[in-house]
């Protein structure tokens, strides 16, 4: 995937003021191809890893934004057990895999793809705030993304592993553009992680992955960076 591009934030302070009650109703986390081989293996144990990763991240942003707006958030069951949320679901939600890279999409179960949240009509989100009984909408997407390349006992390349944020927004009803967003927000690199490396020299699969939950908390204090700035 590429990366080097610069973040972009935007929080309207004033509007994130007038706001009591938030749904994050849109959320998915792409884990690139060469970290997980469950597209081949069906590999249980990275499975469950990754859906433990991405439900943990999803919980985190909701804790940042009530510690940082004094919002509450809608627990995702409520979500799912609408019925305009259920409707939308069921219409859209294979409506954002439009990656070119390849890779696999771990969503919550009952929880839309950020993106299809993005492509809803302004009636449709209202609809949707006035059934949640919400001032505002919110969706974002996470990606594992490459960093560098580690050379280990000059016998085989490690490829190190962090975190991006894209398509935060926050939705207000009656507002014509997001009132938060942001894009292109990069955990950086964690350190010291050393993946395991069996008897010939080939680094075990789910140390790979072992990149991004350590770099989970650091996209977690680069995203609460943003919402105080």
């Amino acid at each position: 995937m590429l990366t080097g591009c610069s973040t972009v934030a935007f929080v309207d302070k004033k509007e994130t003021a007038t706001i009591k009650r938030v749904a994050i109703v849109g959320y998915d986390f792409f884990v690139p191809a060469d970290i997980t081989l469950d597209l081949i293996s069906g590999n249980s144990e990275l499975s469950i890893k990754e859906n433990y990763l991405a439900k943990k991240i999803y919980e985190d942003i909701g804790s940042e934004l009530t510690q940082h707006f004094g919002w509450d958030i809608v627990a995702k069951n409520e979500i799912t057990t609408s019925t305009s949320y259920q409707q939308l679901h069921f219409k859209n939600k294979n409506n954002s895999r439009t990656r070119i890279a390849v890779g696999k999409y771990v969503t919550l179960e009952g929880l839309l793809p950020g993106k299809a949240i993005l492509k809803l009509s302004s009636a449709q989100k209202e609809q949707l705030m006035n059934e949640l009984a919400v001032d505002a909408l919110i969706t974002f997407e996470v990606q594992g993304i490459e960093g560098s390349m580690t050379s280990y006992f000059d016998t085989v390349d490690i490829t190190k592993y962090e975190l991006e944020m894209d398509n935060f927004h926050v939705f207000k009803a009656g507002a014509l553009e997001p009132i938060v967003h942001i894009n292109n927000l990069s955990s950086g690199l964690p350190k010291d992680v050393r993946p395991e490396i069996d008897i010939k020299g080939i680094p075990l699969s789910n140390e790979k992955l072992s990149w991004l939950y350590a770099s989970q908390p650091l996209l977690i204090e680069k995203f609460s960076a943003q919402l105080t700035q």
